[in-house]
C-alpha cells in the first residue's frame, strides 16, 4: 500500500524522530518570556524537504476525507498554517502549555519509526498507518503462514490481527509477499477465512443426524457450544467489518481522559466601545464553588485558582497570553461567593482591548489544591465601533447594576452572570451601551427599546409544534427612553415569575427617534424553578 520513498532512504530514524519529538517539546514547552507562539520554530526546523515529506505523510493520516481534500489543495506555506491551526484547534486543554493530542501523535510516530520501518528507510507498512491513526491495539495476535495445497490458494500468508477493545473493532494484516511488509487485508476476514471455515466444521457438531432411521438425542453441551460459536463468529465478523471500514474511512482516533474530574466553567464574551476606536473585550467567567477544595483553619477558609487566557488571531498566532492567580478567602462558616442559580459561584473577568477581527479565545482554570481543571474555547468576531451610525454593545446579562461591584463599565458597577441562569422568583437584569446617538433635546437623545423573549426554537420540533396544544412562550415589550449624547448606558430588569422553566432567546432592538437608525443584539438565558425556602428543605 505504501511505496518506499528514495528521498527518505537517505535519512536516519534519529533525524526524523528528533523533528517529530520537537513538535511536542518546542510547541508546548514552558512559554518564553516574550510570550510568542512556539509553533513557527518547528516549521523553521522542517527545512529539509524529506523531513517535511515525512511529517506531511503522518499528518495526512489524521484527516478526514474532506479535510484531506482541502489540505492537498493548499500551497506549501498554506499547509504549514493549516497544520498549526489543526493542532491548536484540537488541543483538549486550551490556553495551557501542553497539547495532549500532539504529544500522543508524536508518541505514535516514535513507535512506528522504531518498529515498522525497513532498514534505514523511513518507509513503513500499513501497520504504521493504523498505529498513527488509532494507537497501539489492546492485543496483537500473530499467525504463521502455511501451505494448504489448494490450487486456487496454495498457501495462507502470515498475518496479524489487532484488537481495539475500546473501539470494538478488529484490524487484519497479511504479509502477502513474504517480505516482512504487512498490508491490510482486501476483504473482511480474508486473512482467516480458511481457518474460520475449518474451525466452524470442528466446533459445530451435528445435532440431529439419523442413526438406524432414528433421530439421535441432541447433546445439550454441544448445542450450547454451537450457539456460542455461531454468536462469537457473528460478533467477530462484525468487529472485522467495523475495522475494515474504519481503516479506510475514519481519521485519527484519540481519547483524552483528564487526571481528575473537570471543573465546570461558565463564560461569555461581551464587547463594547473602547478608547480611540479599539474594542473593549470582557471575558467574564464563573466557577461553582463546589468544584474547588477550600482549606480551612480556625479563622479563615482559603483556596486559590490559576487562571489562563490566550487570544489567537485568524491565523492562530497568539496575540495575547496571561496567567493569574485568583485567591478565595472567607470566614469558614460563610460561603465565599455570591449565591447563584447553580449554587455559589466565583465570578471573575478578563478585560482587554483588541482591533476588530476574527479571534479564538481560550481559557483555563485550575484548582491549585486538587489539580482539577476546566477549559473553554470560542471563536468570535470582535466588531468595531468606528462608524457614525447607531451602534450597540453586546448585551450584558447581570445580577446587579450599581451595587459597588468591581466590574466597572460606562454605567457604573455591573456584576456579570456568565452562566445566564436565573431563578423564577428573581429578576433578569439587562445592561448595554449605545453609541452615536443623535440629539433630540438639548443634551439628550431619545430612543425606543424593544425587548423580545421567546422559547428556544431547537427545543420544539415540528412534530411537537403540530401535536402540542401549548405554543412556544413569547414576551414582547417596547418603551421610550432618554439618555446622554452621543453615548449612554441603559439597563432594566424583567420579572421572571411568569416564565416557565426552560431556555429562552433574548432580542433587544434600539431605534434612535431622531436619526431612525436601528441596532439589534441577541443572547440567550435559562429560567430555573423557584429555589426552595429554608423551611421547605433543600
Amino acid at each position: 500500500m505504501t511505496e518506499p520513498r528514495d528521498a527518505m532512504a537517505l535519512l536516519g530514524r534519529a533525524a526524523a524522530l528528533a523533528i517529530i519529538v520537537a513538535s511536542a517539546t518546542l510547541v508546548f514547552a514552558a512559554p518564553p518570556e516574550s510570550g510568542e507562539e512556539r509553533y513557527p520554530q518547528l516549521l523553521e526546523l522542517l527545512h529539509d524537504q524529506s523531513l517535511e515529506e515525512v511529517f506531511e505523510r503522518c499528518f495526512e493520516l489524521v484527516l478526514s476525507d474532506s479535510q484531506l481534500c482541502d489540505y492537498l489543495a493548499l500551497e506549501h506555506r498554506e499547509r504549514s498554517l493549516y497544520r498549526r491551526r489543526f493542532w491548536l484547534r484540537n488541543d483538549p486543554t486550551p490556553a495551557t502549555d501542553d497539547n495532549e493530542l500532539l504529544n500522543e501523535f508524536a508518541r505514535r510516530i516514535d513507535y512506528v519509526l522504531a518498529n515498522f520501518c525497513f532498514g534505514d528507510s523511513l518507509s513503513w507498512d500499513d501497520r504504521g498507518d493504523i498505529t498513527i491513526r488509532f494507537g497501539l491495539p489492546a492485543s496483537r495476535m500473530r499467525s504463521i503462514g502455511r501451505v494448504v495445497g489448494n490450487p486456487a490458494a496454495p498457501f495462507i500468508a502470515p498475518g496479524e490481527t489487532w484488537s481495539y477493545a475500546g473501539l470494538r473493532m478488529l484490524v487484519e494484516f497479511e504479509d502477502r509477499n513474504l517480505d516482512g511488509r504487512y498490508d491490510l487485508t482486501h476483504t473482511v476476514g480474508g486473512l482467516d477465512a480458511a481457518r474460520t471455515e475449518a474451525a466452524s466444521r470442528a466446533v459445530v457438531p451435528p445435532l440431529d443426524v439419523p442413526v438406524n432411521n432414528q433421530v439421535e438425542v441432541p447433546d445439550v453441551a454441544a448445542a450450547n457450544m454451537a450457539i456460542e460459536g455461531k454468536h462469537l463468529g457473528q460478533e467477530t465478523s462484525g468487529m472485522l467489518a467495523k475495522g475494515y471500514g474504519a481503516a479506510r474511512n475514519v481519521p485519527m482516533s484519540y481519547g483524552y481522559s483528564p487526571a481528575a474530574p473537570p471543573i465546570t466553567v461558565f463564560y461569555e464574551i461581551v464587547t463594547a466601545k473602547g478608547p480611540e476606536g479599539s474594542t473593549d473585550v470582557a471575558v467574564n467567567y464563573q466557577i461553582p464553588l463546589s468544584s474547588l477544595r477550600i482549606g480551612a483553619d480556625s479563622n479563615r477558609a482559603e483556596g486559590s485558582v490559576v487562571k489562563r487566557l490566550r487570544i489567537l488571531d485568524r491565523d492562530h498566532n497568539v496575540i495575547a497570553s496571561e496567567v493569574r492567580l485568583l485567591g478565595v478567602s472567607c470566614e469558614p462558616t460563610v460561603e465565599p461567593a455570591a449565591p447563584g442559580p447553580v449554587g455559589s459561584l466565583i465570578t471573575d473577568e478578563w478585560r482587554l482591548e483588541a482591533p476588530p477581527g476574527e479571534y479564538t479565545i481560550e481559557i483555563a482554570v485550575e484548582d491549585t489544591l486538587t489539580g482539577r481543571a476546566g477549559f473553554g474555547r470560542s471563536r468570535t468576531f470582535i466588531r468595531g465601533y468606528r462608524g457614525r451610525r447607531l451602534a450597540m454593545s453586546g448585551i450584558q446579562l447581570s445580577t446587579d447594576v450599581g451595587a459597588g461591584s468591581r466590574f466597572l463599565r460606562m454605567g457604573g458597577p455591573v456584576t456579570p452572570n456568565p452562566c445566564h441562569a436565573y431563578w423564577r422568583d428573581g429578576e433578569l437584569v439587562i445592561y448595554f451601551e449605545l453609541y452615536n446617538l443623535t440629539e433630540d433635546r438639548p443634551g439628550q437623545s431619545r430612543f425606543t427599546v424593544t425587548t423580545e423573549i421567546s422559547t428556544r426554537e431547537e427545543e420544539q420540533g415540528w412534530l411537537d409544534a403540530l401535536f402540542s396544544p401549548e405554543r412556544p412562550h413569547a414576551i414582547s415589550s417596547r418603551v421610550v427612553a432618554t439618555g446622554s449624547v452621543p453615548e449612554t448606558a441603559y439597563w432594566f430588569s424583567i420579572d421572571l415569575e411568569n416564565l416557565p422553566e426552560g431556555n429562552y432567546d433574548l432580542t433587544v432592538t434600539v431605534k434612535d427617534v431622531r436619526s431612525k437608525d436601528e441596532a439589534t443584539e441577541r443572547t440567550a438565558f435559562t429560567v430555573l424553578e423557584k429555589r426552595p425556602r429554608a423551611d421547605e428543605g433543600s
